[in-house]
């Protein structure tokens, strides 16, 4: 039965159309699950797979009580794995078609919005976060709040501190972004300011060169970041979770009257159709 999971990530990993590494994790992972599926199937290859084997392995997805989104993400592995052993046209490019669902427009677009109180709470939740635990976290705390001044993804958080000075005023620069994307992020307010203070502070006081713990390396790094917000209670069903600060620091922009195209270069994407994802009725 580990053959066929094994193979089923070795697959996808041969793969360079996965995006980001978060992106690649999520296929192999969603790999692996096909794989031991089709073991219990009886198949001991995945050149073997054929078209009913993946509609029933959609349907025990639908069965267990999966949205049209996660379904969808399900999809577009399998559809990987079908090109990369030799069978791209194995699947109908449509879900509706190949498994009887397709995501409605709302479904491909779920900005967070959190109410007053929801907002109130996470912009305590840093303090949480310090007093986390039996180690020290001042430096995830810190990252916390990259993630809310500045928009940032967790990576871009954890590795940006540097100022970049142009034309009389300072941007953030972006490191660690998505695809590579070099980016900056104009410093425009005292709190943004004084954060960046505090994280210089705390690298010189750990002699780093990130908000990183030095022995951690990027990898483990997210992850630590990721379970001490997660066990300090920043989930997504509180929408205290690091992505829900990304949507609300956009739905601020927006209101400030941030245009769609300067919020995407702001949260580095290169596309103002993925403004839909974070701010309501764009």
């Amino acid at each position: 039965m580990k053959k066929l999971e094994h193979e089923a990530r070795r697959v996808v990993a041969r793969y360079r159309g996965c995006g980001a590494s978060l992106t690649k994790k999520a296929h192999l992972d969603r790999a692996q699950q096909f794989g031991k599926f089709c073991a219990h199937a009886g198949l001991n290859s995945m050149e073997h797979i054929g078209l009913k084997i993946v509609q029933k392995y959609m349907q025990s997805l639908k069965d267990q009580g999966l949205g049209n989104s996660a379904l969808s993400n399900h999809a577009s592995t399998i559809r990987i794995i079908a090109a990369r052993v030799g069978k791209p046209d194995m699947i109908p490019k449509s879900n509706k078609q190949a498994f009887g669902f397709c995501r409605s427009l709302d479904q491909r677009m779920q900005p967070i919005v959190r109410n007053d109180a929801e907002r109130d709470a996470a912009a305590r939740f840093s303090e949480k976060i310090v007093a986390y635990g039996r180690t020290e976290t001042t430096w995830a705390a810190l990252a916390y709040r990259m993630t809310q001044e500045f928009g940032l993804r967790r990576q871009e958080a954890l590795r940006s501190s540097q100022i970049i000075e142009r034309d009389g005023r300072q941007y953030l620069k972006v490191e660690g972004a998505k695809g590579g994307r070099p980016r900056q992020v104009e410093i425009t307010t005292d709190v943004q300011r004084k954060l960046i203070t505090e994280v210089h502070a705390h690298i010189k006081e750990n002699h780093g060169k990130s908000l990183m713990p030095k022995d951690l390396n990027q990898k483990q790094a997210v992850q630590n970041y990721s379970n001490i917000v997660h066990r300090a209670g920043g989930t997504k069903r509180e929408k205290l979770h690091s992505h829900a600060n990304r949507h609300q620091d956009l739905q601020d922009q927006a209101k400030a009257g941030a245009t769609p195209r300067e919020r995407a270069l702001r949260s580095g994407h290169n596309r103002e159709e993925v403004d839909g994802h974070y701010v309501p009725g764009t």
